[in-house]
């Protein structure tokens, strides 16, 4: 029985003596904090939190004091409170994680006239409607014209009306004896690599508008068209047909898609786009100027995916050839001649040896910038 008893006092003492020990290792940490170079109310914070008062409202009160000393020091008040106390503390390792955006390429552009008229006449028939609302059928109407009028322009790849847009290269000495080569819809297992010896063989660099799930399934030959010295451009990521009737959220997706697609080929992030077919519609600038990309069609094309005569094809680019045209062909989707060879391969030492003999040289659309 005394040893039970002598058991239960050991342990006791063990107990207070651990408890003991707990406490002044608390206490010595405490003083230690309290006395490193924190900033006062920060130290009153530290005794405040380690007490017996609720978090909640410590954390009040700690607020309080904090706003009250951003306010004397001219800084900028904070929503979070451990963002402020990571602010104040000297010591603390965390850094905002936000990285600096990359400096934008071309400048910003106003709202597309076309979109700005529409704005306008929608108010004007709210307000007509508003006014009159028994002539609702006049109202509908014009409401059907304005729709008809924006989607007739976006069938037409060349106006600006919708934006800016590349149809020629910029004036000035820089382009007075240039022309562009443009390449879409790929790139082509087949018809890439041949292209792009020929092109070697000529000593001509061109533009490639290519498509983000065709960069996706080969990326080397994307990564070759780059080491060769010719342009990698956005072409879409995988070139709906519907481009054209497609929405803010869902352009901006499909945009955004191959930028990533082609920049992660490429090392290069793309600065043109080219729509599908050259077809768009009223929303598509907005986009392209919230991803800093310009848009550019063309000044001639020879219709090379469905035209097979390479006669008839080169005679649409060359005729009227001019300095400053961009020119449109495709290694992707290209129609096949009657012997079975891709039609731009045929017609490519046509339109260079031409455009040679008026003195005109190739240049790609990012060397014909007149800021570059």
């Amino acid at each position: 029985m005394d040893k039970a008893v002598a058991k239960t006092l050991a342990e006791a003492a063990a107990k207070a003596m651990a408890k003991a020990a707990a406490e002044a290792a608390a206490r010595a940490m405490a003083s230690t904090v309290a006395n490193a170079p924190h900033h006062v109310f920060q130290r009153a914070f530290i005794r405040n939190h380690s007490s017996s008062r609720p978090r909640r409202a410590v954390l009040r009160w700690y607020r309080s004091r904090s706003r009250v000393t951003r306010t004397i020091h001219g800084l900028p008040r904070m929503k979070e409170g451990r963002q402020e106390a990571r602010l104040m503390n000297p010591f603390s390792t965390t850094t905002p994680g936000v990285m600096p955006a990359p400096p934008r390429r071309w400048p910003q552009t106003g709202y597309p006239a076309m979109l700005t008229a529409t704005v306008a006449w929608h108010v004007v028939i709210l307000a007509g409607w508003l006014l009159k609302p028994a002539a609702w059928p006049w109202w509908l109407a014009a409401i059907f014209v304005n729709h008809a009028i924006f989607t007739v322009t976006g069938l037409l790849p060349r106006t600006s009306l919708l934006g800016p847009n590349w149809t020629r290269l910029p004036a000035g000495k820089h382009n007075a004896d240039a022309l562009a080569l443009t390449i879409d819809d790929g790139p082509d297992p087949v018809v890439t690599p041949q292209v792009l010896d020929l092109l070697d063989a000529f000593e001509v660099r061109a533009t490639f508008f290519c498509i983000g799930a065709n960069v996706q399934r080969y990326p080397a030959l994307a990564r070759e068209i780059v080491a060769r010295g010719h342009a990698l451009e956005n072409h879409s990521q995988v070139h709906v047909h519907t481009f054209s009737v497609t929405l803010p959220h869902a352009l901006t997706r499909e945009i955004e898609a191959a930028q990533r697609t082609l920049e992660a080929a490429s090392g290069a992030r793309p600065m043109f786009f080219r729509a599908p077919a050259g077809l768009r519609n009223i929303f598509l600038e907005p986009v392209l100027r919230k991803l800093d990309l310009r848009l550019a069609t063309w000044t001639r094309r020879g219709y090379d995916t469905r035209e097979r005569d390479p006669q008839v094809v080169a005679r649409r680019l060359l005729d009227g050839l001019a300095a400053r045209d961009i020119l449109l062909l495709h290694d992707g989707n290209a129609a096949l001649t009657a012997d079975g060879k891709p039609v731009i391969l045929e017609v490519l030492p046509r339109v260079i040896n031409a455009a040679r003999r008026q003195r005109l040289r190739f240049v790609t659309l990012r060397e014909a910038r007149v800021d570059a």
